[in-house]
């Protein structure tokens, strides 16, 4: 997996914690109140094809700071939690994560909720560059006996320099509400921007000077965005080159998303230099 540039010590531990207390009082619908739902299918996805050991996902690994133990992971769900769509192959042990789904206490997820719902990450070595997106959909109740009431769980899109991956709300075929993860080709002004960025990193003597760098050229985002959006990749093949966003699959509002994201991503850089 690529260097994870936002995790960080995020808090200390106010009480002791296991998976085995937050389980055992999960006992109605109405404890799920208590919890937030969500699936980092797609960091695990991008870590495999990496090929790297990595022991947990980015966004548990933050919850984990806080609560003092990974958040409850829960398995074998009888029902498809997401499913994925064609040119996606999953192997065996990844073929388990669409039956699989993490659940942490709220209060925990609320104090690290806007870490956690924009994370970015470099690697150098690869010359990779990845935004992962968590946002919130209503779904049918992946666990117990809830399948007729609907639950609000975290998916996570990734957006980046190699490839896109997003969810999609759809129906089964028994008529079943149920998300989708698709694969689309990088998204271009993912690929310009990464590309900046990485440049930046093998240009500078440290990641604070790229980083500054990096906010002084892109002070006119819609400049920028303007610029990006008439750059042609002749080179590429035209089934893998990286689409503009508003050429791309995505959802209306999907789109309408990644420009706020790229738009809060120079205000990330902009507190990070400082």
């Amino acid at each position: 997996m690529p260097e994870l540039l936002d995790v960080q010590q995020v808090g200390e531990v106010s009480h002791a914690y296991t998976p085995k207390q937050l389980l055992g009082r999960l006992k109605t619908f109405e404890d799920l109140s208590d919890v937030v739902l969500y699936v980092p299918f797609v960091y695990n996805l991008i870590r495999d094809r990496q090929r790297t050991k990595q022991f947990t996902d980015v966004f548990s690994h933050s919850l984990m700071q806080v609560l003092g133990n990974h958040p409850l992971i829960i398995t074998d769900i009888e029902t498809q939690v997401f499913e994925t769509m064609p040119p996606i192959v999953l192997a065996s042990d990844l073929k388990a994560a669409e039956r699989t789904i993490y659940i942490t206490p709220k209060t925990a997820w609320e104090t690290l909720a806007e870490q956690l719902q924009v994370v970015t990450a470099i690697d150098k070595a690869t010359q990779r560059f990845c935004v992962f997106r968590m946002y919130e959909e209503e779904i049918p109740c992946p666990i117990g006996n809830y399948a007729d009431k609907n639950v609000k769980v975290w998916f996570c899109n990734l957006y980046g320099n190699r490839e896109t991956y997003y969810f999609v709300k759809g129906t089964s075929e028994t008529g079943i509400t149920r998300m989708r993860l698709h694969y689309a080709p990088p998204i271009k002004e993912f690929v310009d921007l990464g590309n900046r960025l990485l440049s930046m990193f093998s240009a500078e003597k440290t990641e604070e000077n790229a980083y500054s760098r990096f906010v002084a050229e892109t002070q006119d985002t819609a400049s920028m965005l303007q610029s990006l959006a008439i750059q042609k990749r002749d080179k590429l093949d035209k089934a893998i080159a990286a689409k503009p966003l508003e050429e791309s699959q995505l959802t209306a509002k999907q789109r309408a998303d990644c420009y706020e994201m790229i738009r809060l991503y120079h205000q990330l850089y902009l507190t990070n230099s400082t």
